[in-house]
C-alpha cells in the first residue's frame, strides 16, 4: 500500500485544552463495547463511567491475550496491569472491579480463567494450569496491599514473577526443593485500592524492579446520583452486552494480526519520536501499543486506523500525568519523601498555592510541620520558588516555571 499522506503528530503542549482539569479522564476515547458496559452500570451504581470501561477492557484484555497482536515483532498481548484508586467505602472501586468480572464470568463460564488474589508464585502457577486456554489468567485484588504484603514475605519470588510476566510469558525459578516453571502465561492485573494505602505500602525493592512502570493508575471519584439501594440492570441490555462480547469472541476466534493504515502508522510513529523520555513514561510506548490493539477488537474493528492511535495516545498522555502524582516514593525518611511528593506535584499541576499544595500532597497524612519542613528545605534548596502571591512553582536553569 503506498504512502498517501504523512500525518505529523501535534506536542501535547500544541494542541487546543480539552478539558478545563488536565488530571480529568479523557471520557471521549470511550467507544465500543467497554462504552457501553460503562453506560450500562454507571447509570446503576454510583463509579464514574471511565472506571466501568477501564475494567471491562482489562477483562477483555486478559481473555483476549493470545488471540490478538499488531503487525510488528514486538509483543503487544492486550494485557493491563489495573489498579483503581479512590477513597475508601466512597467511590466503590472493588464493586467497579467485581461487576466487571462477574459478567465476563457469567458470560464466558470456563474460557474467563480468574482468581482472587494468591499468595506465592507457587500458587499463581497452580491457578494458572487451570486455566482453559493459554494460561490466560485474571488476578484480581479487592485491596492490592495484600498481593505488597505477600510479594514482601521471606523467600518470596511473587514479585520478580508478576513483574517478569507483564513483558514476557514465561518464567522460572529453581530451587533446591522446587521449580516454578510458567510457559506461554498471559496474566493480567485488576486490582483497587485507597489512595494513602497505596501510597505508603511501598518499598525500594518495587520500585528498583520498575514493578510500579507496569501499573495503569486509575484515579476515581463517586458521582451524581448516589443510590442507597442501586437499581438492577435491565436484563435486556445486560443480554446485550453478552451477545456483543461473543461477538468480540467469534471475531477473534481464529487469532488476528491487525496491520496499521498509513496515517496511524505515520501518526504513532511521530509520537513516538517526540514523546519525552522522562520517569513517568517508562513503558508508556508499551502501554500504548497494548491498548490500541485492544481497542480495535473493543469496536470490531480489523485495521489498526488513526483514530485508534489518537485514543491510545491521549490515555497514555493521560496515565502519564496521574503517574506525576500518583506514583509510588519509596522513600524510609519522611521529609525526604514529602520533598519529593511536593516537587512532582508542582512539575505535574504547575503553579500552585500553599493550601492546593497541602492537599495534592495529602499533607494531613504526613503532618503539618513534616509538610512545613520539606517546602522549607526545598524552597533553600533552590528548587522551588514562592512568588509575591504566595504561589509556588518549580525552578529550572532558566527560571520558574509560571
Amino acid at each position: 500500500m503506498g504512502r498517501k499522506k504523512k500525518v505529523t503528530f501535534i506536542p501535547t503542549k500544541y494542541r487546543p485544552v480539552v478539558t478545563p482539569d488536565v488530571m480529568a479522564f479523557p471520557e471521549d476515547v470511550m467507544t465500543g463495547f467497554a462504552e457501553r458496559f460503562a453506560d450500562v452500570y454507571s447509570e446503576v451504581l454510583e463509579s464514574p463511567p471511565y472506571a466501568f470501561y477501564i475494567s471491562a477492557l482489562t477483562c477483555l484484555g486478559s481473555v483476549l491475550s493470545g488471540r490478538i497482536k499488531i503487525q510488528s515483532e514486538l509483543k503487544t498481548d492486550p494485557r493491563l496491569y489495573t489498579i483503581l484508586l479512590g477513597q475508601a467505602g466512597v467511590t466503590r472501586k472493588s464493586t467497579t472491579n467485581l461487576k466487571a468480572v462477574e459478567f465476563f464470568r457469567d458470560t464466558l463460564g470456563a474460557d474467563f480463567n480468574m482468581t482472587w488474589g494468591v499468595g506465592s508464585a507457587e500458587g499463581l502457577a497452580s491457578v494458572m494450569a487451570k486455566g482453559r486456554w493459554n494460561n490466560r489468567t485474571l488476578l484480581v485484588y479487592d485491596e492490592f496491599k495484600q498481593f505488597v504484603d505477600k510479594c514482601k514475605s521471606k523467600g518470596s519470588t511473587l514479585l520478580t514473577c508478576v513483574t517478569e510476566l507483564f513483558e514476557s510469558n514465561y518464567y522460572e525459578n529453581s530451587v533446591k526443593a522446587s521449580t516454578v516453571k510458567f510457559d506461554d502465561a498471559h496474566l493480567t492485573i485488576l486490582a483497587a485500592s485507597t489512595f494513602d494505602t497505596y501510597a505508603r505500602c511501598w518499598d525500594k525493592e518495587f520500585t528498583d524492579i520498575g514493578f510500579n512502570t507496569r501499573l495503569f493508575l486509575v484515579p476515581i471519584e463517586a458521582t451524581e446520583p448516589l443510590y442507597a439501594l442501586p437499581p438492577m440492570v435491565s436484563q435486556e441490555r445486560y443480554t446485550m452486552l453478552q451477545n456483543e462480547l461473543r461477538d468480540i469472541m467469534y471475531e477473534t476466534n481464529a487469532g488476528i494480526v491487525y496491520p496499521f493504515d498509513d496515517y496511524a502508522y505515520d501518526y504513532f510513529e511521530s509520537w513516538y519520536m517526540a514523546r519525552q523520555r522522562i520517569p513517568q513514561s517508562v513503558r508508556l510506548d508499551t502501554y500504548a501499543l497494548r491498548i490500541m490493539t485492544l481497542l480495535t477488537a473493543n469496536e470490531h474493528k480489523f485495521i489498526i486506523d488513526i483514530d485508534t492511535v489518537q485514543k491510545a495516545v491521549r490515555l497514555v498522555e493521560w496515565q502519564e500525568k496521574i503517574r506525576g502524582v500518583r506514583d509510588p516514593v519509596a522513600i524510609d525518611n519522611k521529609y525526604a519523601e514529602m520533598e519529593a511528593r511536593i516537587y512532582r506535584v508542582l512539575v505535574t499541576r504547575g503553579t500552585l498555592s500553599q493550601r492546593e499544595l497541602r492537599q495534592y500532597c495529602n499533607a494531613g497524612y504526613y503532618g503539618i510541620k513534616v509538610f512545613n519542613e520539606a517546602l522549607k528545605n526545598l524552597i533553600n534548596a533552590g528548587d522551588i520558588a514562592v512568588s509575591l502571591k504566595n504561589r509556588y512553582s518549580v525552578v529550572k536553569n532558566e527560571g520558574v516555571v509560571d
